[in-house]
Parts: C-alpha cells; structure tokens; sequence
C-alpha cells in the first residue's frame, strides 16, 4: 500500500506524478491569481506542487485566473489540469479556458469541454493553436459532480517552436549506375524533443533518402565496352543488347523469348579474344530460372550485310555448371590458338528453368576480354571553387577534378585498372575572398511588420547574412554568433547595393524598440556595421485566420488593397483590421462571427498565410491593433532617402496640408546639426547638414491631426552618418554580377484557390437563352403528342382520383427545390465576385433547372394566364350586349349559355372549376391548390397537357439523377450535399414510378377500347342502348360534341358492353 492507495491508484498517481514532472519545467511562470472563492489560496493551483490543491467554497460554476509573471503576453500551446490525488470526484466536468486581458472586459474563448470523465491521479492535456497572445487566463468551471470544485495543477504550456534537423546525407550506396543515401531528419520542439513530423508541417517533410551515384558506370567488359550490339530478341526496346554493357547489374537484357537465344558483338576491327564472361541477374527469378544453362561461343569476320553468314564454332555448347547466384559473373576461356575475328556472338540454348526452353533468358553483363593491354589515366584540371556557403558566398570552398582510366586504344576502362586510379583526389578543399561591406542604414520593412530591411553595397556580388540585437547588446556578437541569432536573414549585395531582410522581430511597446544591425558575408569571418541602428514600430497581435462572407463582412470597413503596414495605418481608430485576398484590407471593433478559417484541402483553400502576398481566400487575418494604436496616436511612416559622412536625407510621407514638427538629437555630439525641409505632394523632405561622421542620430518627427487623420501622428528614426575612414569600395569584377530587376526577399505565398473553368461572364447571363429554346421545342412536342389526336382522347379518359395528381404536383415541387439545393451546394465557397468560375457539375444542374423553368413557365402562359385572360375579356364584352342568350364555345363544341347560370362560387368566373380549369393547374406548387378545387371534368381537360409537361420535367430530372451521383461519388465542401443529392435521386426515381402508373392506366384505356362520354350523350346511348346494339348500322358516338355527320361506325366492344 502506498499513502492508503491500492495498487491500481498508486500505478495512476506514479504515472501523473511522471507527467507532471515532464511538463513542470516547461510551464509558464504565474505571478499572480485571483479566484471565484478562497482567492487567498488560488496560488496553490500554480506552485507546481502536486500536494497542495486550490478548493472552492460552493459549487460550480466557479473559476480561477493566473496571470504570467512580469506582465508579458504569452501564447498558449497546450495547458493541462491535475485532479487531487484520491479525490477526482472534486474536478470539473465541464470547464472553459478564456484569454483575458486584466482590468477590462476583453477576452476571448480558447477551448471548452464538456461531459469529461475524471480517474484518479488523472491529467487532462488540451492543445490549442497558440494564434493569440494573452496576458492572464481565466479557467471557468462551470459543471461538477459534488458541492465543492478542487484541481490540484492548472499548468499553462507556452507555445513551442517546430522545426526540422536534418543530418548530413550519409555515403551512397554506389559510386555510378543508379544507388540511394539516407539521412536522419528529426522535428524537434523549442523543448528538445522530438515530435511527429505533422508538427513541424502540414506538407511532406524532407527527403530521408535521394537517389545518388547516377552517372554511367565504367564497362568493365574489355573489348566489348567499345562494341556496336544486336540481340535476337528483347523483352523491353529501352533494355536492348547495350545495358549488358554498362557496368551495373540492375539494368539486364532480357530475351523477348524463351531459348534459343544469341547476342552479337561488332569490335569495329579484327580482334583475338582469350576470354569472355556472364554476369546473372539479382532478382531471384533472373538467376534461378532465367539464368542460361547451356551455352556456346560463334565467331566470324562476314558482316551483316553479307546474307547467309557462316559462322565458326570456338566452344561447343556446354553446361555453365551450377545455378547462378545473385549478380555472380563467371569467366570462360576460348581454346588456345583461336584466330582473330570482329562478330562474335555468343548463344544461349537452354535456361536453368522448367525444361530449359520455358522461360526467357537474363544477363545482366557480358565481357569479351583479349590480351593484356596497357591503361593510361588521364586527370584534368581543377574546376573554380565552389563555396560551401552556396553561391556568391566566400571562405571554405570545394574545387573538383575528372578522373577517367583509358586503354590502348582510348576506351574507358575502371579506375582500379591504370595505377593510382582510385587513390588520385578528385576533390580538394579551397578557399574565396570576402568582399569588404558598407552598411548604409537600416529601416522598418515599408510593407509588412517585424522585418527589418538592411540597405548595403558589396565589393563584388556576395550573398550577405544580417541579424538584428536589441539594444543595449551587451557584447559583439562573432560571426559565428551571427549565424545562431534569432533575428536574421539573407540577402545579396554587390556594388549597386542590395538589401537584406531580416525577419521575425516581435515588438511590443508602443513607442517601439531599438536593434543594431551586424552584418557578414556567408562564409566569411569578419563582421561589418557597428553603429547601425533602427526602431521598428509595434507588432500588432495576430489573432488568427476567421472566415468572412461577402454578402456581410466580419469587418465592415473597407479600405482598399493595403499593405500590412498602410492597412494598419489607414484602419486607425479602429481596434481589429484584417486582409484577405492579395491585400484587400477591412476594419472593425469586433471579429470572429464565423468562426476560424480551417484549410479545405479537397477545393484547393490552405486557409491562411498572413505573411502574404495571398493572404486567404473568403478569410481574414485579423489582427488587433497595437497598444494606443487605435486610441490616441497612430505612427508616421519614414524613409531614409539619402545618408552621407555628414549629411542625411529623410522623406517624412504626410498630406500636402499636413502640420509636421521634427527634432534632431545626438549623443555625445559637439555641434548642432543645421536642418530645413521642403513639401510637395509626396510628401516633406528634410535635410539635415553639419553631422559628424560615424555618429547615430535620432529622428523625432509629430505631425498634427487633421482631417484624414484624427489623432497626432509620429515616429522615430535612427540615422547613422557614414565612417569617412572605412577604405572605399573598389570594383574587383571576378564575378559576373547577379540580376537585381526582382527582389530577392520572397516571402512563403499561399496557393490560391484552383480555378478550373473561368468565365468572363456567369452562367446565368446567358444560360437562359438556349435552355429556354429548348423547354419551348419541348413544350410544343409535348402537346403534338399527348393534347392532340387519338392520344388526348385516351389521357382524357384515365379516370385517376385526385389524391394521385396531387402527389405528382407535390413530387414536382420537391424535385425543384432539390435541384436548386443541389445547385447550391455545388456552388458552395466556389463562387468569389473578381473571379467567378463554374465548373461543368454547375453548369449542366443550373441547365436543367432553367430548363423546367422553362417548360413549366411556357405552359402557364400559354394554356393557363393567356386564355384565362382572352376569357375574362369576351365575357365583358359579350355581357354588354342586348339579351342573355349568347353562347360562349369552348372546349371541344362544349357549350355554356353565359347569364343562364347563377354565380354562386366565390371565384371569378375565370377560376371557377365548374367553368374553366383556373391556369394554376400549370404553376407548379400552385397547381396542388388548383387540383383540389377542380372537378372530374376539369382534371380531364387539363391532364393531356399536364402529361407532356410532366413527361419532359422527367428528362430533366433524369439528368439531375446522374448530376447528383456524381457529386455523392465525389469530394465536396459541405457534408449537407450527401443528404440533398441522395434525396434528389430518391425523389427522381418516386417521379419514375408516378409517371410509370400514369402511362400503364393509358395503355389499359387505349388497350381496352375505353372512353369517357359527356352527360347528355350518355343518357342518349342508355335510352337507344337496345335499338343501338341491335341495329347493324348504329349512330355513331361524338366524343363531347355533336354527333358527327358522316357515316356512322361501330360503337365497338366496349360500348356494346355498357362500359364508360
């Protein structure tokens, strides 16, 4: 037992205590607390003591706050709560971690839980993105299971750095036909350990391992490195006869069939060969089963163009003895006194496999050897030396020199061949004068923040390294102190200056830091620019990537396209501005009302790089404005224009009407510098003469408020006159100088979103023209068959309740407003206003919908709105005339005497389903209030067309079907398209069964000879149905109209048997 525990208690509380001891050293200082209760003991939570805890006086919720030491602002990278040992019933279950500014009521959600389930001993380890900077944080507990909330440990885990360490390449696996080398590369944390690789990026991380060693090998076949080849076969045109030539054994001729098999060598002359050898493959089947078994050895001095050749047999064919090992080469010799020849060939007739003539032949190298000959070895001269520092970089370099071993008769022959081959350098170690610096100033970066830009002139061409020291240093840093500092960067010079950039520099206060610059030639050991000094204005605090809307702005304010410093600037006043695009700048007090941006890799949207140039797509990197930024005062933005021994020009960039005052300050000065200026539209330059050479100068310049600006503007600027002593830059051009049109300062640039099918105009300008032709060929076709003729009769008579037509409208309905939310969601973070693009998935799904518009549309007007309007307007007309007694005629010799029918409908007479079908039969979603209203007879006459209508919706619908099964059988952006294009294909295929059952009712009414009479003609059939059947000639039937006057015909089978 340990401190009353069992085994399984004191196992947890060992491994808390391990982890706790891992993240004790880690953690961030807390210097002090406050908290909801038992304020006087909220330390106890922050003294890194696993045996004192904090405990409230009541229950949840309660909450306690530690503010990091010193009042600096840190970034969280994880945080982690400790449960009382033997106690976890008095930890939190639900909690939420707040970053909050102390005295004020800003703060900002981190990470919230809920629903957590605490064991004993048990730690709870949050990660977080570490985008914000706080001063306090506040842990919020708002759920427990007792009356009382306790935690032992809230540890805060500052933000750590990831980055990758590469080892040197290790030695390659060969020196010359195609090998591999390897290297170790570790992500390690700012903490020392190592991590996964996904830490230091989310793209692929360095090689572990390259190919090397990819120059030809030498032959190492004598006489045949220098021969011409044929084979009587290859497996493969790129591995002819000549890979068995090359001196590597992973490149092999293979036969194009089995045995027998021969390859032929052309020595270009008359040559005596003593010996000859075969190298096997290494894959096991080339040597066990395609390796040859039996061999001979043919020669002759005919050539090719000779047909029928004879050939002189020097070996007979025989065994090559045992299997063959991987990669094994076996010499032969020819038999003594063998004449000379040029073609020799040499044949395969069996292989060691499955009865020698099943599976192919294999040869990996093949050597024709004569007699000893001599080698010479020719060494060339030392090519100029390379820095190791990369190009334009001087000190240690590396100088290189070829090598090669030839015969007698100039082929290339291996190293180990001619004497002291191998042991000849062909490298040697060397070394590059370094250019002599002058460093003429140093200025904050013009476009982005914490970046300080170098302006310096080489002697010649020279790749320069430049770090930043806040001030005061305490010592001069050593050059190779310059290449550990934590500010730096590189950048190239020669003697039409250069700059160099130096990034990464973190300024917090408002009146901005001051840094000396050091500066040094890669690879060189002197270091140049004591004196030079800058001030960089504040750092505002990044707060993360947040989504945007185009239809609402998270920041409201529109400002143009900006850089990071002029957006700042111009979002004075303002607490948050943000950048999205390549540089569209917006402002706002308030951010963050569509949640964090998360990358959407499937669309080609990597979220947000907000060191630009593009920074986010539909995003923002909203940043908060630095302290008193957007309160009282804003800065001034400075440029050095020119700086001599002892004189200096400054450009202060204010308005032509601005009011800017400046003073001139030295330390350690004698004189007092003379100072004017002078304004234009750029703004005001001011000069200032009777400086001391090699003395730093301070620049303080204030430029009152005015109408583009609502506070006082200012800025500090160091100016550092030039040392007259240091020895002038003279031109050495052993260097071809290197383009400058391009900056070489490139900052990481996020991809922006793939585009696929750009258009100048979008879809809908004039997608409606063809679709619109088409819906209206449609519609006319669709009555051409279905309202006209002998079809209209039988669509007419098919008798289907009204619960039937109402469901079609109702699946009708459903399967448009699917189509326009599949539509929608195709569309969905794919459609930006400065470079709108479709692709084809989009155009087809919005033709289709404009297509059933179109149809649905047509047919309103022209069967439904039209008529009904032609209606109304003869019935006025006729109502004017004397007497009651006019006929209207419509339908088909239908005939209604208007004025004999009392109005007793609360519809217009146009509406009325007693009188005429009302036209909102043709509008969809509509048309379910115009079924219910009308009777059997107006269903009748409107069904043809509805049939037609609805039968060409169907072949939209159809083609909406595969549009969606394409969009669930693909990636998208939204996971809501499942459910929409799912239930778009569900819908689509219940269309299929209506429309089935209506056109199997069809082909039973045409099948079975049946139709529907009016009324009054059936009353006239049943009071002659007897005379009627019986008479050989019986009158014939009118389909709702007069009986017709031509010759009568038979009533046929169905009407014989009183059926309607």
């Amino acid at each position: 037992q340990f401190l009353g525990f069992s085994h399984g208690m004191k196992l947890m509380w060992l491994l808390a205590l391990a982890l706790f001891r891992c993240v004790e050293g880690l953690s961030l200082d807390v210097g002090s607390c406050e908290a909801s209760s038992n304020v006087n003991f909220c330390n106890y939570a922050f003294d890194k003591n696993l045996s004192s805890a904090w405990a409230s006086s009541g229950p949840a919720p309660q909450w306690v706050e530690g503010r990091i030491a010193g009042g600096i602002y840190a970034s969280l990278g994880s945080y982690t709560i400790i449960s009382v040992p033997g106690n976890p019933n008095l930890a939190p279950t639900a909690w939420r971690l707040e970053g909050v500014e102390p005295y004020t009521e800003t703060r900002q959600t981190l990470d919230e839980v809920t629903g957590h389930i605490w064991y004993d001993g048990d730690a709870a380890i949050r990660n977080l993105g570490g985008l914000t900077s706080w001063r306090s944080y506040q842990l919020t507990m708002l759920q427990g299971l007792g009356t009382q909330l306790a935690i032992a440990e809230l540890q805060l885990m500052p933000k750590m750095g990831y980055t990758f360490e590469l080892s040197d390449w290790n030695p390659c696996s060969v020196t010359c036909g195609g090998g591999t080398q390897d290297r170790n590369v570790t992500c390690k944390g700012s903490d020392g350990v190592s991590y996964s690789d996904n830490r230091c990026t989310t793209g692929e991380p360095p090689a572990r391992s390259r190919i090397c060693g990819t120059g030809i090998c030498a032959c190492e076949g004598g006489l045949a490195c220098g021969a011409s080849c044929t084979a009587s076969s290859s497996a493969t045109a790129d591995l002819g006869c000549i890979v068995a030539l090359d001196g590597a054994v992973l490149s092999a001729w293979t036969s194009g069939a089995p045995p027998p098999q021969w390859l032929e060598y052309d020595l270009g002359k008359v040559r005596t060969l003593e010996k000859f050898t075969i190298t096997s493959g290494v894959c096991t089947v080339c040597h066990l089963q395609e390796g040859p078994s039996i061999i001979s050895l043919q020669a002759t001095n005919q050539g090719p163009e000779i047909s029928g050749r004879s050939w002189l047999q020097l070996r007979q064919p025989f065994s090559v003895g045992s299997v063959w090992s991987s990669g094994e080469t076996r010499r032969f010799n020819l038999p003594e006194g063998s004449s000379a020849f040029q073609y020799w060939r040499l044949y395969f007739h069996e292989t060691f496999g499955a009865g020698g003539t099943v599976y192919k032949v294999h040869v990996a190298e093949v050597g024709l050897f004569g007699p000893p000959t001599e080698f010479r070895l020719s060494v060339g001269p030392w090519q100029e030396c390379e820095p190791l520092g990369g190009t334009y970089a001087c000190g240690d370099g590396i100088s290189r020199r070829t090598v090669n071993c030839y015969d007698d008769e100039n082929y290339p022959q291996a190293l180990e061949n001619c004497e002291n081959g191998p042991e000849t350098p062909k490298e040697k170690g060397c070394s590059l004068d370094c250019p002599l610096l002058q460093i003429a100033g140093a200025t904050p970066h013009p476009e982005f923040f914490g970046i300080l830009r170098v302006t310096l002139t080489a002697q010649w061409m020279a790749k320069i390294r430049c770090a930043a020291y806040q001030v005061p240093m305490t010592s001069d840093p050593s050059p190779g102190e310059l290449d550990g500092a934590l500010y730096k960067g590189i950048g190239y010079a020669d003697d039409n200056n250069g700059t160099t950039d130096v990034d990464g520099i973190l300024v917090t206060r408002f009146a901005g830091e001051e840094f000396e610059v050091r500066c040094k030639v890669v690879g060189g050991t002197l270091t140049f620019g004591t004196g030079r000094r800058a001030v960089l204005r504040p750092v505002p605090l990044l707060m993360g990537c947040y989504a945007d809307s185009f239809s609402a702005r998270d920041l409201p304010e529109y400002q143009g396209v900006q850089t990071q410093v002029s957006c700042a600037d111009a979002c004075f006043g303002s607490q948050y501005f943000g950048i999205q695009m390549r540089g569209k700048c917006y402002c706002g007090d308030s951010y963050g009302r569509y949640g964090v941006k998360l990358p959407n890799r499937t669309a080609g949207l990597t979220g947000c790089d907000c060191n630009g140039p593009y920074f986010a797509y539909e995003a923002n990197c909203v940043w908060e404005q630095s302290t008193g930024r957007f309160g009282d005062e804003t800065m001034l933005p400075l440029r050095v224009e020119s700086v001599g021994s002892n004189s200096a020009q400054i450009l202060a960039v204010v308005e032509a009407d601005a009011r800017i005052r400046c003073n001139v300050t030295a330390a350690g000065a004698t004189s007092a510098p003379s100072t004017s200026a002078s304004c234009t539209n750029q703004g005001c330059t001011l000069s200032m003469g009777n400086l001391e050479a090699s003395t730093t100068y301070t620049l303080l310049c204030r430029a009152e408020a005015n109408d583009g600006h609502r506070s006082e503007r200012l800025a500090t600027l160091l100016v550092r006159t030039l040392d007259p002593a240091l020895p002038p830059i003279t031109m050495t051009p052993t260097r071809a100088p290197l383009d400058l049109s391009e900056p070489y300062y490139v900052l990481s640039t996020t991809r922006p979103p793939v585009i696929k099918i750009p258009h100048g105009v979008a879809p809908w300008d004039w997608l409606w023209v063809p679709t619109t032709l088409m819906g209206c060929l449609a519609l006319g076709f669709a009555i051409h068959c279905c309202a006209r003729g002998k079809n209209a009769l039988v669509l007419e008579s098919l008798d289907l309740p009204h619960t039937f037509w109402l469901i079609w409208e109702l699946l009708l309905v459903v399967d448009l407003s699917l189509g326009v939310g599949l539509l929608l969601d195709i569309l969905h973070g794919r459609f930006e206003r400065e470079a709108p693009y479709w692709d084809v998935l989009g155009v087809v799904q919005a033709s289709v919908l404009f297509f059933e518009a179109a149809i649905h549309g047509a047919a309103f007007l022209g069967f439904g709105a039209l008529p009904a309007l032609a209606r109304i307007l003869a019935t006025q007309v006729l109502k004017r005339r004397s007497g009651n007694s006019w006929t209207l005629h419509r339908y088909k010799g239908v005939q209604h005497r208007l004025g004999s029918r009392q109005q007793q409908s609360a519809l217009p007479p146009e509406l009325d389903t007693d009188q005429n079908p009302s036209p909102l039969h043709y509008l969809p979603g509509a048309s379910l209030w115009a079924v219910c209203r009308a009777s059997s007879h107006d269903l009748e006459l409107v069904i043809p067309y509805k049939v037609g209508i609805n039968s060409f919706h169907f072949l939209g619908s159809v083609v909406q079907f595969f549009c969606a099964t394409f969009f669930v059988s693909h990636p998208w952006q939204v996971a809501v398209s499942l459910g929409v294009a799912i239930s778009a294909m569900c819908f689509t295929l219940l269309l299929a069964i209506v429309m089935a059952l209506a056109l199997m009712r069809a082909h039973h009414v045409a099948s079975s000879g049946l139709i529907r009479l009016a009324p009054e003609e059936l009353g006239n059939l049943r009071a002659a149905a007897a005379p009627a059947v019986a008479s050989a000639a019986p009158p014939r039937v009118g389909l709702k109209g007069a009986p017709s006057a031509k010759a009568p015909r038979s009533l046929g089978k169905a009407q014989t048997q009183r059926r309607t």
